[in-house]
Formats: structure tokens, sequence, C-alpha cells
């Protein structure tokens, strides 16, 4: 049995029985390998480092009696008498007085109002400008909106972000709409909105979750119109190809449209037409969709539990 398979059992029993003994199946694998001993004991360690302290607290001698006389001395401090009003003259005309005017209450309400909306104000600025985040990024990737942006896993993505993947890099993008793209090497995509793509160059693929309408990508030449669908979009030298993995897509040019549906795909040049759907091979399409998720989700292993992930990372394919 593999090690990855055993430390999970491992780990699983450790927790679920921390005072127990291994079973003999996972005790015989432990004995032989070092690796697995050396986790065991890595998971026994914060295994009880997590357990909960049971020490009983006593508390010292005539505890009670200082805390009460430390209360009682607190409540005398607070309490304010009519001879000490008297004496900082707050119900007269006195300097105190001021705070009790109408103009002042007004001021520090405003004050206080304002304490409050700025915070609030930036805050529904941020929501409403963020439309997603990173998932994923390999290489040096580019992200530009009013300044720059980091591109790393779980940083936000704000409205009219355009991210620009280098040589050898490329990145995933979760968008609110629930939308998923990967951008391909030597790619610009800009996110204009939740359900508003624009791709200037290079490639990348598009999944939609199903009976999610409105969503739009603008090509340099025409549009695709989404209904719950995967796709993939690439440039290049001004011509844009549409390849459908699942669902149907419409593709606009001009007053002209085609519908293309799985397993096709349809062409838009400058100033013409969209081709009529064509068949086409999308071996190399699903190829790279599927070594971009498996090298997101090695580099999830390696942070989260190294001991499962591969030993290197993998060696990526290039779309």
């Amino acid at each position: 049995m593999k090690c990855s398979s055993i430390i999970q059992d491992m780990t699983n029993w450790v927790i679920d029985h921390p005072d127990a003994e291994l079973p003999e199946r996972l005790q015989t694998h432990v004995n032989q390998c070092q690796k697995c001993r050396i986790e065991l004991e890595s998971v026994k360690g914060w295994t009880n480092l997590l357990r909960p302290n049971r020490i009983e607290w006593t508390p010292e001698e005539k505890f009670y009696e200082r805390l009460t006389e430390q209360a009682l001395r607190e409540k005398r401090r607070a309490a304010l008498t009519d001879s000490t009003r008297r004496d900082f003259d707050l119900d007269s005309t006195g300097w105190f007085s001021i705070f009790h005017q109408h103009s002042y209450r007004l001021l520090t309400s405003l004050t206080v109002l304002l304490i409050i909306l700025i915070p609030l104000g930036f805050w529904i600025n941020t929501t409403v400008n963020t439309i997603g985040e990173f998932d994923y990024k390999s290489g040096r990737v580019l992200a530009h909106a009013n300044g720059s942006l980091n591109a790393n896993k779980g940083h936000t993505l704000k409205s009219n972000t355009t991210v620009q993947t280098t040589q050898g890099a490329e990145s995933i993008v979760h968008l609110k709409s629930g939308a998923e793209i990967c951008v391909a090497p030597l790619s610009q995509v800009t996110f204009m909105g939740r359900k508003n793509v624009r791709i200037d160059r290079g490639k990348a693929f598009f999944n939609i979750p199903k009976q999610k309408s409105g969503f739009i990508v603008q090509l340099p030449s025409g549009m695709v119109r989404v209904l719950g669908t995967a796709f993939e979009i690439s440039v290049a030298r001004g011509t844009s190809t549409v390849k459908v993995t699942r669902g149907v897509v419409e593709v606009l040019s001009g007053q002209a449209s085609v519908k293309v549906a799985m397993g096709m795909k349809s062409m838009v040049q400058p100033l013409k037409n969209p081709t009529a759907p064509a068949s086409v091979n999308l071996s190399n399409t699903v190829r790279w969709v599927n070594d971009i998720h498996q090298r997101r989700n090695q580099e999830e292993l390696r942070i989260y539990y190294p001991s499962l992930a591969a030993p290197t990372p993998l060696s990526g394919v290039q779309p």
C-alpha cells in the first residue's frame, strides 16, 4: 500500500483515537517505513497540543474578597455626586455647558456619522468593484486595474482588470458569476465585469456553469454569447477561433451569427461573418485544461499537506 494512503488512514485514526494503539495493518507498515514513523510522531504531537487542558483552576486565598473590594472601589470612583456636578458647573452656563447646546450636539452627531459612513463607503466601493479572485498562478502573471494588482491565489480581482501572462506562465481566475477562466501563456485577457470578458490575444478556456445566462466574451472582431457551457477561444493575427467542449455558444460578428455546438468550432475574422461550424479535435484543449488543474491541485497539496504531494512540480504542457 502506498505511503500516502497509510498516512491518511493513520492521521484519521490518531485524531479519532488519540490514546489507542494503531491497528496491526498500520503498525506493521510504520515499523518498516521511517518516513511514516516521522509523520506519525508529527501527527501525535499536534494532536496532543490541540487536546483541551483539563487542569482545574483554584483561586488564591482571599481572592474573592479582593475582587469585591476592587469592584466597590471602581463603583465609588464612577459615581457622580451632586457636589461634583456643582463643582464642574454642569447644570449652569459654565464652560461644560457648551456641550449641551444644540449646535454642538449636531456637530458631535455629524462626526460620529462620518466615522461610520467613510469606512462603510470604502467597503461598498471595494465590494462592488470586486468581481472575482485569482485561484492559481504559475510563472510571471501581470494584473493591472488603475495600478498593479497582486495575481497570487486568493487575491481579489477588480473590474476592468487586464491579466497578461508571459512565456511559460498561466493563471486560473474565478468570477463571482461562477465562471472559471484558464489563461494560457502569452495571452492578454481583460475582465470587465462578472459576466463580461474581453480576450485581446493568446488563448483562454471558459467554463460557465449551467443555467448561467448573459455571459459575454468580446473578441477583437465580434463576440461570443454564452448559456452554461465550456469552450476555448484563441486569438492570433486578428483571427479568433472558438472551440466548444460542452453546450452551445452563439458567435456574432457584424450582423451575422452562428451557433456552435459541442465538438465544433467557428472562426471570426475582421469585417467577415463567422465561419460555419465545423468539426474539431478537442484532445489538446482537454489535455491542457486537465494539466493546469492538476498543477493547481499539486500546488495546494505542497502548501497544505506536503506529504501527499508529488515530489516535484509537474511539467507544464504548453497549450
